[in-house]
């Protein structure tokens, strides 16, 4: 596999774009849409939010069960390459995300092997506060802020003493925090214009609110089996200890955050990333990835997002277990990410834009 024959297998889906774009911009209304980028994100988000609290109604334990094998491995590169590799990243920075990183996935490794043998969710929480607090302080550190660096010492110390002698109530905590972290992300670090979320947000807020209220929870109910994967089964540990009406809510709500997060890393942030304000084909996405992962790096991610799907065609419970253990790393990114750029005081542009469309009227470069 090479980039020739990877951009030769996407021209269909160019061609079926470029005839989906000519329509949308011959309308007054899909010019209106699509032409701003402001109003094309917010659009796509409230469909998102629509979509998705349908197939949480319908289809709960089917979102849950394919929604990580099959946008899991794009939307962890998808971080990486937001959070890292197109941002104008400190070295500091970027050897403390290598080191952590590492440190977190052994750790998480050695302990599905040995889960007894040492109490390594503990291990893990002291790693990722670790982690949060050399971020923040390569982020102040950049910023040249060295008043920012007592209290980042003492925001670590105190969620240490929170999260460290509790790691497993924690872990449950960040479980759930994680899909609400990469919307911050795109609010504080991403969002060029705060006020154009405030549609999609609330929109999303009353969807949650409905779900959390257990107002669908008859329906869904009625289709809580799908694949092997129970709603009850999730209860029992995304929310243990709760009744089973109210845990099935939160494994729900959790379906619902976690469906917005692959769509904030997958949809959202590569369109605000853009400089201009038209998209991208899937021909120039490809060279853009390429040029920030390298041609093996893009590789490897496309083999490992076809490796996850292989595994779970042949062990879909396992293949989804051994993932969301195995990537658990990279929602403590995002924490560690946001806590250098708050610290930085710095939405900087990335290093780096390719395959761009040119600066245009919101009326053209769209095919």
């Amino acid at each position: 596999m090479n980039a020739a024959s990877i951009e030769r297998a996407l021209v269909p889906l160019d061609l079926a774009r470029s005839r989906v774009m000519r329509v949308a911009v011959a309308t007054k209304l899909g010019l209106f849409v699509v032409g701003r980028r402001d109003r094309r994100v917010a659009a796509q988000a409230m469909v998102g939010v629509l979509v998705t609290f349908m197939l949480v109604t319908f289809a709960p334990a089917l979102l849950l069960a394919v929604g990580p094998i099959i946008f899991g491995v794009p939307h962890v590169a998808s971080d990486v390459r937001y959070l890292v590799l197109r941002r104008e990243v400190s070295r500091p920075a970027v050897m403390i995300t290598l080191l952590f990183a590492g440190l977190v996935t052994s750790v998480r490794v050695v302990g599905m092997l040995a889960p007894h043998v040492f109490p390594w969710a503990g291990v893990e929480m002291v790693l990722l506060c670790s982690w949060i607090a050399s971020a923040a302080l390569a982020g102040a550190h950049r910023s040249g802020r060295k008043d920012h660096v007592a209290p980042v010492l003492l925001i670590a110390l105190g969620a240490a003493v929170v999260v460290v002698p509790r790691p497993e109530v924690m872990a449950i905590v960040l479980a759930h925090a994680h899909n609400v972290v990469a919307i911050v992300v795109w609010l504080f670090v991403f969002r060029r214009n705060l006020r154009a979320a405030t549609l999609p947000l609330l929109f999303a807020a009353i969807a949650l609110a409905v779900i959390l209220s257990g107002a669908t929870l008859p329906v869904s109910l009625a289709h809580s089996h799908a694949l092997g994967l129970s709603l009850s089964d999730s209860a029992s540990w995304l929310a243990p200890g709760l009744s089973t009406r109210v845990g099935i809510a939160i494994v729900l709500s959790f379906a619902f955050l976690q469906s917005m997060h692959y769509a904030v890393w997958l949809g959202w942030i590569p369109q605000e990333d853009l400089a201009a304000e038209g998209t991208l084909s899937f021909k120039m996405s490809v060279r853009s990835m390429m040029r920030d992962f390298g041609p093996r790096g893009l590789i490897v991610v496309i083999a490992l997002t076809l490796l996850v799907v292989v595994g779970a065609c042949c062990a879909l419970t396992r293949t989804r277990e051994l993932y969301l253990g195995l990537a658990v790393f990279h929602g403590y990114l995002e924490m560690a990410m946001l806590a250098y750029f708050l610290c930085q005081k710095s939405t900087s542009q990335r290093h780096h834009v390719t395959g761009s469309p040119r600066k245009a009227t919101p009326a053209s470069g769209w095919w």
